[in-house]
């Protein structure tokens, strides 16, 4: 007798009916497993994705920059900071015809007291 006509004799694999079918159990588990697998995959890729923040430091604008264009630099440099933004500040971003002079929060907010460890 060969080997083909063993494996012709043997009777088909007999599994139960409930193990065959695709239920909602079923579908449930492979998306459990899906979210499972996308925490194990995410936490790695934002470490290793995530962009190298370094000490920031104000910018400084040229001389000729337009009272708006310091106003907008320095509102970024607080916001960066972590430093809240006078109100005044606030409402000259916002309304034109609001006056600020720059250079007073400019100097506080470039002296060493106010910058954060």
């Amino acid at each position: 007798m060969t080997p083909e006509d063993l494996v012709a004799q043997l009777a088909p694999i007999r599994v139960p009916l409930h193990f065959a079918e695709f239920g909602l159990r079923d579908a449930l588990a492979l998306i459990s497993l899906g979210i499972l697998a996308g925490l194990c995959l995410s936490l790695p890729l934002r470490a290793l994705t995530r962009a190298a923040r370094g000490p920031e430091k104000p910018t400084s604008l040229p001389a000729t920059a337009t009272p708006q264009e310091r106003l907008t630099e320095l509102a970024l440099d607080l916001r960066r900071s972590g430093a809240p933004v006078p109100p005044e500040l606030h409402r000259a971003l916002y309304d034109p015809s609001a006056r600020f002079d720059p250079t007073a929060c400019d100097d506080a907010h470039t002296s060493p007291q106010a910058t954060r460890p």
